[in-house]
């Protein structure tokens, strides 16, 4: 025989009472609907029940074991406080709420990974029909640069208008001028570097190093430069002023382009601006013109094949202007950091991000740079050498570098230095050292044909040798 003593719960309550009860209802609710192993008529019962308690009794009586194990409930039945019992209900309700939600993310996951795999599934089976009515090569064609397009990393703007120049390649003869059209300009889309990246080494120390390893002298440009590093390591926006050196032809100022794209472990591109005189050599010909090309700006990118490389515009104040437009105020666009995130090619006619980019620019003169052009631009003076540091540069680079390429050596040829210096006094009249490289180059090639006759060369290239030569 057992005692038993009923215990009477108070009637009165509170708002927070209140408010557990609704939270605690409507959080079941949500779970019956969730969970088809609770019996739905619950959701009418838990309308009917407006005590607290026992609404909570009747959640916990109602969860099968997989919810609710007997030790739980146990610890359920065992509080007499009416809110300590919701809140362990609550408790329940709001795990296995988690636990449903979970369930149905990877249920929606695998629904995602199923359609891809129908997809492929049905292209290889519309291959092998095409493959059985001899149309296979125009299909695999259309396949890979599909792939292509979806490896490219395209953005969602360009990713929409490839979807759609993709459908209406699959709907064309591929023998139309149009199909051809279409599929050059998917090509392109494919081709650039939308995002790809190489990684960053900003190390101030290193540039400087690398600096000195390819230029000797210009201290004041070396001095700029790595100042201009050290504030592209300390911002993170990575946005800088466009670098414009100006100086006489064969001073390094290209070259200067290369040391800093080594030095930063960034690929290196030159586009050539000389002489060019058509906008659309910059932002590119539209699509309706026979032959259309994108501009130079993203053949460069696409040469160069990262989204992040230094480009170097050569020659920049050698740039025209003609009926066809004014190629300088389309660089502007292109050299302002606050505008070049959404550059538009005419031929590819989606925006490109052109704000990882470092655009170097040389030029001869500035008198003949647009006052626009310029004002986007940081000049950098790079002077002409003296008389003692082409004498260096010719004994510590160029001479090295020619015997290299001559394939001769220090002991067939040695320069001396009153042959250097006969070279750069009577021979060379320039404020750079390529009309000096030159001369030095005709040295080696005098002692090449000598050397392959057979005859006897003097290894010593003095003073009386240059005038020989």
């Amino acid at each position: 025989r057992a005692r038993v003593q009923r215990i009477v719960e108070p009637l009165g309550r509170d708002e927070e009472m209140d408010r557990l009860g609704f939270r605690l209802r409507e959080s079941a609710k949500e779970l019956v609907t969730l969970n088809p192993a609770l019996p739905q008529e619950l959701n009418g019962i838990l309308e009917n029940v407006r005590e607290p308690g026992s609404l909570a009794d009747l959640l916990a009586s109602s969860f099968p074991p997989e919810i609710a194990s007997v030790t739980e409930r146990q610890r359920v039945l065992e509080a007499f406080d009416i809110k300590q019992r919701m809140a362990l209900v609550q408790e329940l309700v709001n795990r296995q709420l988690e636990v449903l939600k979970v369930k149905r993310e990877i249920s929606d996951m695998q629904n995602e990974m199923g359609r891809s795999e129908r997809e492929s599934i049905l292209r290889q089976q519309m291959r092998h029909i095409r493959e059985q009515l001899g149309e296979s090569g125009e299909d695999e064609e259309t396949e890979e640069l599909r792939e292509k397009l979806l490896r490219a990393g395209l953005t969602p703007d360009a990713d929409k208008i490839a979807r759609k120049q993709l459908s209406r390649l699959g709907s064309m003869h591929p023998q139309s001028a149009e199909w051809n059209l279409t599929r050059t300009y998917l090509d392109w889309l494919a081709d650039l570097p939308w995002a790809k990246t190489t990684p960053d080494r900003i190390d101030v120390k290193d540039i400087r190093r690398t600096l000195d390893e390819d230029h000797y002298g210009l201290e004041k440009v070396k001095k700029r430069i790595v100042e201009y590093a050290a504030v592209r390591q300390l911002r993170s926006d990575k946005k800088g002023p466009i670098l414009l050196f100006v100086g006489p032809p064969g001073v390094g100022k290209t070259s200067l382009g290369r040391s800093i794209a080594r030095a930063m472990g960034r690929r290196y591109g030159r586009i050539a601006l000389g002489g060019v005189n058509d906008e659309a050599e910059v932002r590119g010909h539209r699509r309706t013109y026979v032959g259309a090309l994108p501009g130079r700006i993203i053949q460069g990118l696409k040469r160069v094949g990262t989204r992040n490389p230094v480009l170097v515009l050569d020659e920049v104040d050698k740039l025209g202007k003609d009926l066809r437009g004014d190629p300088a105020a389309a660089l502007l666009e292109v050299l302002d950091p606050e505008q070049n995130d959404k550059f538009v090619d005419h031929y590819l006619d989606t925006p490109f991000d052109l704000s990882q980019v470092i655009f170097l620019a040389t030029a001869n003169n500035r008198e003949t740079i647009p006052e626009p052009l310029l004002d986007r631009m940081e000049m950098i003076e790079v002077p002409g050498y003296t008389r003692n540091e082409k004498l260096r540069i010719a004994t510590d680079f160029l001479v090295p570098k020619q015997l290299q390429e001559h394939g001769l050596t220090v002991e067939q040829l040695d320069f001396q230095r009153d042959g250097l210096e006969s070279i750069i006094d009577h021979y060379t009249r320039e404020a750079g050292v390529r009309g000096l490289e030159r001369e030095i180059a005709s040295v080696c090639r005098y002692a090449a044909v000598q050397l392959a006759e057979g005859r006897e060369v003097n290894a010593l290239v003095d003073h009386d040798m240059v005038e020989l030569v």
